[in-house]
């Protein structure tokens, strides 16, 4: 079953619209309406869910220190290690896109399995992160 959602600047006109293409016949068809239920407005639903800070009076770590963790948290690690978690993340991302490809359109589960299958749990190619060159001035 084809749907089309359609907006309308008034209340009378989609009224109207409603009951001109309820039972209408169109090649071979024949078309229902109705008031399709709004989306949830992502704004409204941000105040349910609970906000936690964490603070500890007794922390001693020096103010600068704690802005450079939250600023640039990989300060700490190897740009080799670095370069490795993102093409992890790089990999996880595509590997939760397949999964949501085949999960949105059943159609395409056959695709991406056969994709999967051949490139060692990813849909499509993904290139190797690529170091930046030393010498940029």
């Amino acid at each position: 079953m084809n749907k089309a959602y359609v907006t309308f600047r008034d209340q009378k006109s989609r009224d109207r619209a409603l009951a001109v293409l309820d039972e209408f016949r169109w090649r071979k068809s024949t078309l229902t309406s109705k008031i399709a239920e709004a989306a949830p407005d992502p704004i409204v639903k941000a105040p349910e869910m609970p906000v936690t800070l964490s603070f500890d009076p007794d922390d001693k770590t020096p103010v600068n220190e704690k802005v450079v963790k939250s600023t640039t948290p990989l300060y700490n690690v190897t740009y080799e290690e670095q370069l490795e978690q993102k093409k992890k993340a790089a990999y996880s991302v595509m590997r939760k896109l397949g999964n949501e490809m085949a999960k949105t359109n059943p159609e395409l589960q056959q695709f991406v399995r056969f994709h999967k299958l051949r490139r060692k749990g990813q849909i499509c190619e993904v290139d190797d992160i690529k170091a930046s060159p030393e010498d940029v001035c």
